[in-house]
Order: C-alpha cells, then structure tokens, then sequence
C-alpha cells in the first residue's frame, strides 16, 4: 500500500469537495476573494494530478476575473496560463495553445517582458511547443523567457531553474544537441538540490532528465543512480497514481533492459503498464508506450508469444486512444515497428523454419 495514494484519495473524497462546495457559499459576494481562492485549489489540485477535479475550479477561476478585472490583468492572465497547462496535462493540447499565446499576448501588451507573469506565460507555452514537437520554437520562447528573467528574477527563483531546466528539455529533443542539453540539466539538479532539497518533486524532474540524457548518449551505467533516486522519490513523494512515477518507472525499466537486467526490468515494465492502466484520468497513449517497453522486455526473455500478444495490445490501444499529436504518433510507431522487427528476428532466430507461428 502506498500512503501517498491513499492521502490523495480521502483528500478528493472530502476535504476538496467540501472545500469547493464552502467557497461557493461563503465568498459568492466578494467575486475576487472567491476566485483566488478556486485558482489556489485548482493550482493545488493540478499539482496532485487530480486533473478531472481541477478543471471546475479553474475554469470558473478565470470566468470570475475575466468578468471583473478584465482580459489585460496579471490575475486573469495568471488563471489563462493556470487553464493552459491544466488542458496540456489532459492532453488537450490543441486546446490549451490558443490560450497560451492570448495569455502571452496580453501579458507582453500589459505588462512587458520584465514581469513576473509574462515569463511565466512564455515559459508555459514553451512546455506545450515541446509537447507538440515544435522543438526549435520551444527553445527559442525558453530562451525569451530566461532573457527577462535574468533582469528580474533572483537565480534560487523556481521559474528561473525551471527555465534552465527547460531549455534543456528543448535542445535534448534536438539532433546532436544532447549534450548542452545535459550540461543544463546537470547546472539545475545541482542548483535545486542545494535550494529545494532532494525531495521536492522539481528535483526529481532534473534526476529523471539526467538519467535519461546519459541513457540516450550511451552511458548507461552513470545514469542508473539517477533514474533509481528519483523512482524511489517519486514514489515516497508523489505517489503511484501519479504520471510522474510512471514515467520515471518506465525509463528505469528501458535502462536495466539495456544494461541486461532483464527480471527487473520486465518487472518495472510490467509495473508502469499496471499503474498507468488505473491513471484517472486514463493516459491510453502512455499505457500504450509502456506495453511496448513491456513487450520489448518479454522479447530480451525469450517470451515471445506473450511479447507479441503485448505489442498487438500496445497498436490496438494506441489506435482507440485517438492520440493526434504527430511527433508522439511518430515516436510511438517507430518504437513499435522496432519491436516487432527485433521480436520477430530474435524468436526466428531462436525457433527457426515454425511455419505455425502467429504473425
């Protein structure tokens, strides 16, 4: 049983309902107070991955300050950026970018470039370019971002390492650039570690990101203490329910198969399927790559009937799921058509000439 989990459950099951239900009676005549307080709860409740219960909040969050402040101030917009990076966690990325660049726009008119709120606003719609694949337009707005935040922001700043970090995700995605890519992820990890404490979840991030830097330049074996250290903190930290431990469970599955640790990385693989199969709400195209990392894993044991059946299951899931973001539907089928090949070389290999077999 994992403690974490079940705190964020009873937490939806009362304290948030109650909560949300008393702002609504309570401050229905003191509009502002009542938004502030549904944007902290969809804030709160967005960094818990409880997307589906955020989204009221939040949405009525903004409604409420649009009507009151107006489109141009830092408030309204820091509740359109809030609903953009609620939409990108749902996957709703078409949804979420126009209201990422209206809140650029307005916060770069309103208030310039040296506010806490537009760097804020580039940062976030930098993530949701990465998130489509728009690598180069990416770094370029993390680079934006990071040239006002230098003037403006001191550099123990969490927007300021996240920028860092950032602009790292930006460049590891790009040809030959993996390198900068992990002097700046290196730079941050080293950076939170000394301010935010080995625990907090951003630090966890810069450890996933650094294992997976070195992992994807080959070094293998340094990249193994840091994809342990942050499994082991994202489940004591955030839980097993949360995307983030499936994630970084799925790249340490990926590493241990390649170092040829096959039981455990079978295992974990098998376990990020299993975690992310309950996700709510559910991440098909997640659970849809972890089963080909899955499968991959029964392929290196020689189980090839069953690794066949998991990368079927893999295709047919990511076909129902609806995923339309072109970079993640290409990734995802060159892993898949990878899979297949080597599962069909190697159980050829092994039982050479078997007419019956299954194709």
């Amino acid at each position: 049983m994992n403690f974490t989990d079940v705190a964020l459950q009873t937490l939806e099951a009362s304290i948030f309902d109650r909560t949300l239900a008393a702002i609504d009676e309570q401050f229905a005549q003191r509009p502002l107070v009542q938004a502030r307080l549904l944007q902290t709860m969809a804030t709160t409740l967005r960094g818990l991955g409880l997307y589906d219960t955020a989204t009221a909040p939040q949405v009525e969050a903004l409604k409420i300050r649009r009507h009151v402040l107006g489109d141009g101030r830092s408030d309204t917009i820091d509740s359109l950026v809030a609903l953009g990076l609620l939409l990108q966690r749902q996957d709703r990325h078409a949804e979420a970018e126009p209201h990422l660049r209206e809140a650029v726009d307005a916060a770069m008119r309103e208030l310039g470039g040296r506010h806490r709120t537009t760097i804020w606003a580039i940062n976030a719609l930098g993530v949701l370019l990465h998130g489509v694949g728009a690598y180069a337009e990416s770094e370029r707005r993390f680079r934006e971002a990071l040239g006002f935040a230098r003037d403006v922001l001191d550099e123990d700043d969490r927007l300021a390492m996240a920028l860092c970090g950032n602009l790292g995700f930006a460049l590891e995605r790009q040809e030959g650039r993996r390198a900068e890519a992990e002097r700046l992820y290196e730079q941050t990890l080293r950076h939170r570690r000394r301010v935010l404490g080995n625990d907090h979840v951003d630090t966890l991030w810069s450890l996933l990101r650094m294992g997976v830097v070195l992992r994807e330049q080959g070094r293998l074996v340094d990249a193994e203490p840091y994809l342990r250290e942050a499994v082991d903190g994202y489940r004591r930290v955030q839980g097993e329910a949360h995307w983030r431990t499936h994630w970084a469970i799925y790249h340490r599955g990926v590493l241990l198969r390649e170092l040829g640790v096959l039981d455990e990385a079978a295992s974990l693989a098998t376990e990020a399927v299993e975690l992310s199969r309950r996700a709510v709400p559910p991440a098909h195209g997640d659970t849809a790559l972890f089963l080909v990392s899955q499968g991959q894993a029964l392929t290196a044991l020689e189980r090839f009937g069953e690794a066949e059946a998991t990368l079927l299951e893999a295709r047919a899931l990511f076909e129902r799921s609806g995923v339309s973001v072109a970079p993640a539907a290409g990734d995802f089928s060159a892993a898949l058509a990878e899979a297949f090949v080597n599962l069909y070389e190697a159980w050829d290999s092994a039982e050479p000439g078997d007419a019956e077999r299954p194709r």
